[in-house]
């Protein structure tokens, strides 16, 4: 639908800022201008730690819409696991109750995302904690001692911090807009 750049928003003391502009190929076409505009004004609307902030949208000189929003650093829940492989389960549960805090925080205001997936749960990581596998505990020989505890390849989940992206097709619940029968939004299913 767009492309998203990094750029510094100046009258704030350059902070930077991740521009979502409409491809230009869309523009014409009043729905994909309609959906973006949605993505402004239902994300703006949500001021909560787990959904990225809207700090403007409007139209550039030339007539194209953008969004200047939150720049995060990290990556995707997509990126994360093909990056590690599966995830321990600490962390996922770690994730997933950061994403349904955000996505709570939506709903309260009559908003649903309707496009959530690992491509839209962004991972960040404060004070530049790496994240790195859990390692297996060490192979002991022989016997343990009986008075030895358990070992566990279960740790605590790391420093992770989750922001709910691209609510491109969110939906307002009160809104009469509603999916025409017979189309698709979202990401279709991979094979």
């Amino acid at each position: 639908m767009g492309a998203v750049y990094l750029a510094e928003q100046i009258a704030v003391g350059n902070r930077p800022v991740a521009v979502k502009v409409l491809s230009r190929k869309l523009l014409d076409d009043p729905n994909f201008l309609l959906r973006f505009q949605n993505e402004a004004a239902s994300t703006g609307r949500i001021h909560h730690p787990n959904v990225v902030t809207i700090h403007e949208s409007g139209q550039a000189d030339d007539g194209t819409p953008y969004i200047a929003m939150e720049f995060l650093e990290g990556e995707s829940l997509r990126q994360a696991m093909k990056r590690r492989g599966p995830l321990p389960v600490a962390e996922v549960a770690e994730i997933l109750q950061q994403a349904a805090r955000g996505l709570n925080a939506a709903h309260k205001l009559g908003i649903i995302h309707r496009d959530l997936k690992p491509d839209n749960i962004f991972l960040t990581y404060p004070d530049d904690d790496a994240v790195a596998p859990v390692s297996p505990p060490a192979k002991v020989e022989g016997p343990p001692a009986p008075e030895s505890p358990p070992v566990s390849n279960v740790s605590p989940p790391p420093n992770i911090h989750v922001k709910i992206v691209d609510f491109g097709i969110a939906k307002l619940r009160e809104s009469g807009m509603h999916t025409q029968t017979g189309s698709l939004l979202g990401a279709p299913t991979s094979p």
